[in-house]
């Protein structure tokens, strides 16, 4: 028979009180773990196996043939099963105690020879099957003229059964005296051993997180808003000059948000699966967001959607005292056609405009496999819509910054390329 050790049965009870310990992210989370111990332990203890009723079982006549005789001939043997109900854990009883136990395995009935080899003394099962209690069944062969000395009084079932009962009860015993002791003394040791060393660990990991220190400075600081000084404005009646100060976002601001939003499409690239079926709404949530969460001590929306597709910062979103002229602003769209990239920048971004000088981001999700051919293909087309005056590079590698003077104002557009093809 397969030697199964106790000690494997009771460690699998005992991983549903370690995982969580092993598996802990904070000190917080392992103290709360730790001031629950015991009734998580208590939680998962078994009932301890112990015999309840007994009674006959089923029988079987002609079950097998018995052990040969010397002519050669074997006699036909009847299976007479007979059971002890289990009350608690019947599951512990098909382990063998661990450690150094000096107890004698039951594997034969010498006195009751009629067990065929592989045929075990004690088995465990239902009682009726389905969801009744669970039993331990031993078998007693007869042969017929066996069962007629029953009858006589020559041979004693009561006996055998009762001899079968005292070799299996000191293995009851001893599997019992194991859990409780797993139970009481080693499960919580273990479980404090445990929590201690994760302990130990995570403050371990808590030194490395925090021993660089990042500046403020490294954070994309706050929006900032450059006055604009409009003298071609038309005189008043009376002769006398009139200058307009409009707003615009500050130079320094649009680069530090070209790399920010560079930063951001780049992790989008090494991630296809998880956007290349996002609607463009969806992706410029996301964009916000993450721009919002890069502001030091932002305490409002300053990026704010509108619209189906577009972020827009608004002047007085940075600074209280100011227009409610859009100073930035980004359209997003799915490249399908030079039609749909011509007319998200005209008339649909140009349309929102309305400060003296705007930054601006058309930010061009690609699905084609091949990128460089599609940019080849559709980047073109915005180099032909009335009002370019130029193209410059941009502050992060592999976009540029198209120049557009529209109504007399003049537009800085980033033009942000983001392949993500199907996966």
């Amino acid at each position: 028979m397969e030697h199964r050790p106790l000690d494997q049965a009771l460690s699998r009870y005992g991983q549903l009180v370690l995982t969580p310990i092993l598996r802990s992210r904070s000190v917080n989370e392992l103290d709360a773990l730790e001031s629950d111990l015991d009734n998580q332990i208590a939680a998962i203890r078994p009932q301890l196996p112990q015999l309840g009723a007994g009674g006959p079982g089923s029988y079987e006549e002609a079950h097998h043939f018995g052990t040969s005789r010397k002519d050669g001939s074997a006699p036909a043997v009847n299976r007479f099963m007979f059971r002890r109900e289990v009350v608690g854990a019947a599951g512990l009883l098909s382990w063998w105690p661990s450690g150094e136990v000096e107890l004698e395995p039951i594997d034969r009935d010498l006195k009751h020879a009629h067990l065929r080899p592989g045929d075990p003394v004690w088995t465990i099962g239902r009682v009726d099957g389905g969801g009744s209690p669970w039993a331990v069944y031993t078998p007693i062969d007869l042969t017929i003229d066996e069962v007629e000395m029953v009858g006589r009084g020559d041979i004693s079932p009561q006996a055998i059964y009762d001899a079968r009962e005292s070799a299996m009860l000191p293995i009851l015993e001893a599997i019992n005296a194991e859990a409780t002791k797993y139970f009481d003394h080693d499960l919580p040791g273990r479980g404090r051993a445990a929590i201690a060393a994760r302990r130990a660990q995570l403050k371990a990991f808590e030194t490395v997180r925090s021993a660089i220190r990042f500046p403020e400075e490294w954070k994309l600081p706050s929006p900032r808003i450059a006055p604009y000084v409009d003298d071609d404005q038309p005189t008043s009646d009376h002769g006398d000059s009139r200058i307009v100060l409009r707003d615009r976002l500050a130079t320094a601001t649009f680069e530090d948000l070209q790399r920010s939003i560079r930063v951001w499409a780049n992790a989008v690239e090494r991630y296809p699966a998880a956007f290349n079926l996002l609607a463009e709404d969806r992706i410029s949530d996301l964009l916000a967001a993450t721009l919002n969460a890069s502001l030091p001590r932002a305490d409002r929306e300053v990026f704010s959607t509108r619209g189906k597709s577009d972020i827009r910062v608004l002047a007085n979103a940075i600074d209280d005292g100011s227009s409610e002229a859009i100073v930035f602003i980004t359209e997003t769209k799915w490249v399908t056609s030079e039609s749909v990239v011509v007319k998200a920048l005209d008339p649909q971004l140009f349309g929102y405009l309305n400060a003296a000088d705007t930054a601006a981001v058309l930010l061009l999700l690609f699905r084609q496999k091949d990128r460089r051919k599609a940019y080849a293909k559709y980047l073109p087309p915005l180099r032909a819509v009335d009002g370019f005056i130029g193209e410059e590079d941009s502050e992060v590698a592999g976009w540029k910054v198209n120049r557009y003077l529209r109504d007399g104002r003049e537009v800085r557009l980033l033009v942000a390329t983001i392949a993500i093809p199907p996966v």
